[in-house]
């Protein structure tokens, strides 16, 4: 009998299936179910999930190529540990990308109906401080910049900030743990005030106030980091 998720099952089938096992272990990474440093085996995470080993090693093979895992063929595959250094760069090559992306945006003359996806985010981050729900902040604040990058129009530079904010996104939500309400409260303002800006389509203004907001918040971000000694997430 042939089993389901192998190649005879059909190539859509067997990418859905490494599409699956791609989207668990990255989770599992991200949201340090699976420590910075650990080792992963293919076999356990397989059984895990109810497949084979060969989507698994396909999807491990993904994340080594984001710089997420590393394979050593004598180690094993290992989560490659973000360090406070690492988080700086990594940000910088985020903002860089994000301030194209809401350039693009903004030339495109958007109206508040296109915004809607960004501006339910800044609802939702409002509603977080009002009732101290850091976490709940902490997604939306996630969700409205990944949507930054959505709504761009060019897919490609898209996947690429969204494989950046992967990367980040460990030692990102640390850090935002570490952010008051009161701060929290003045960065959803800064978002509010961005998408206004975004409508005006000015794009030379819109570039510089994103870059000036995430160069402020993402110094904040690290320096918090190192303030309380965190050297790996």
């Amino acid at each position: 009998m042939t089993k389901p998720d192998t190649q005879t099952s059909g190539d859509s089938k067997a990418g859905s299936l490494t599409d699956r096992a791609y989207a668990f272990l990255k989770t599992e990474i991200i949201s340090g179910r699976i420590m910075p440093g650990s080792l992963v085996d293919a076999g356990e995470i397989a059984q895990r999930i109810g497949m084979s080993k060969t989507p698994v090693r396909e999807s491990i093979l993904r994340l080594a190529n984001e710089g997420v895992l590393e394979v050593n063929p004598r180690r094993g595959v290992r989560v490659v540990p973000v360090t406070a250094d690492d988080l700086h760069a990594i940000y910088e090559v985020i903002t860089a990308i994000e301030v194209e992306a809401v350039s693009r945006l903004t030339l495109s003359k958007p109206s508040r109906k296109d915004l809607k996806p960004l501006i339910e985010q800044v609802i939702r981050m409002r509603v977080a401080t009002e009732t101290e729900d850091g976490e709940a902040w902490n997604l939306a604040d996630e969700a409205f910049h990944r949507g930054l990058m959505n709504l761009c129009g060019n897919p490609r530079l898209a996947e690429a900030g969204n494989t950046y904010r992967d990367m980040a996104q460990r030692a990102h939500f640390v850090a935002l743990r570490l952010v008051s309400i009161d701060q929290k409260t003045t960065s959803t303002a800064s978002h509010s005030d961005l998408l206004e800006t975004i409508l005006t389509g000015d794009a030379v203004h819109a570039r510089q106030v994103h870059r000036r907001q995430r160069e402020r918040g993402d110094a904040l971000l690290v320096e918090a980091l190192r303030k309380i000694g965190m050297d790996q997430f």
